[in-house]
């Protein structure tokens, strides 16, 4: 038998994802600025999504962005989300924002960015908190 996800999960999804898309965009921003202090001004909105799409230094934002996009197109699907879909995407919300195990990691980078922006470490704890009612 299938079962569905509650309203209730479906909202926390939703916010968690607008979460998450809201910390990429300031990940985004931490990352562009750290990238302009060692190799200059990026010139260009263009470039600059030439960058975080080709250039290395951006590799590892791909990893929230992915996430993001498989909840936006799961929400979008016409088929009911299953509770057992909703779970998967707040555990991968969930493993995503623990500390990393690997130098190479997101959680590597994402946890150095935490430690150099204020701002960004408070969306943390706050993401935290709705993955953890």
């Amino acid at each position: 038998m299938t079962v569905l996800a509650t309203d209730a999960t479906l909202q926390r999804l939703t916010t968690i994802r607008l979460g998450l898309l809201r910390q990429h965009k300031r990940l985004l921003e931490a990352e562009r600025l750290a990238y302009e202090n060692i190799h200059g001004r990026i010139p260009t909105s263009g470039a600059f999504l030439q960058l975080v799409i080709a250039d290395p230094w951006f590799d590892w934002l791909h990893t929230i962005s992915r996430l993001v996009v498989q909840i936006d197109e799961r929400l979008d699907n016409k088929e009911p989300l299953r509770a057992d879909e909703a779970k998967d995407f707040l555990d991968k919300a969930h493993l995503l924002l623990q500390p990393a195990t690997d130098k190479a990691s997101f959680q590597a980078h994402y946890e150095a960015v935490i430690q150099r922006d204020s701002a960004i470490a408070l969306a943390h704890t706050e993401l935290l908190k709705l993955l953890h009612p």
